[in-house]
């Protein structure tokens, strides 16, 4: 006599509230939004204009 797995019920996870799935894009829009701006502040053009600034500030007078 073999055991036969007796099979499960798929267990659906329960449905979000509209609160909820609202702050969850909000949460992925700032993350996009952080992502962007930290790309930006690093990208090479970025790293340019500080070096330009900081010669001008290292004129003396």
């Amino acid at each position: 006599m073999t055991a036969r797995a007796v099979p499960r019920k798929r267990e659906v996870p329960p449905a979000k509230s509209l609160k909820t799935a609202r702050l969850g894009a909000i949460l992925l829009l700032l993350a996009q939004k952080w992502r962007n701006t930290w790309r930006a502040l690093t990208s090479m053009g970025t790293a340019l204009v500080l070096l330009f600034l900081l010669a001008l500030g290292a004129i003396p007078g």
